[in-house]
């Protein structure tokens, strides 16, 4: 990444924090997200003799997300990712990205 994508970035960062950043949110159906969170957790989850069942509670539970935002992150082509609350990436940021949020892809 080129100093001035890096600037650009923290300008971005910058109207964002300041409330001045638009977001293109889309309603986004979360049992998708759950089916996801669960895959990735698979194999710790054989390692330790664990199951994780998934049942539907009524009408599907929906959120709002910038599936257009998230484009333009993997456009970046980033190679580490850094998620709050989740894993650090170190390589291979973009597939990361890809498997992680492929519920909103």
């Amino acid at each position: 990444m080129d100093l001035n994508q890096q600037v650009q970035n923290m300008l971005d960062l910058s109207a964002f924090e300041q409330g001045l950043q638009d977001f293109d949110f889309a309603a986004v159906e979360l049992g998708a997200l759950a089916r996801s969170a669960a895959a990735l957790r698979e194999r710790v989850l054989g390692e330790r003799k664990l199951t994780l069942e998934l049942e539907p509670a009524g009408a599907p539970v929906h959120a709002r997300a910038d599936r257009e935002r998230l484009h333009r992150v993997i456009a970046l082509q980033p190679q580490r990712v850094i998620v709050a609350h989740g894993d650090w990436q170190s390589s291979d940021g973009v597939a990361f990205i890809e498997k992680s949020f492929r519920w909103l892809l």
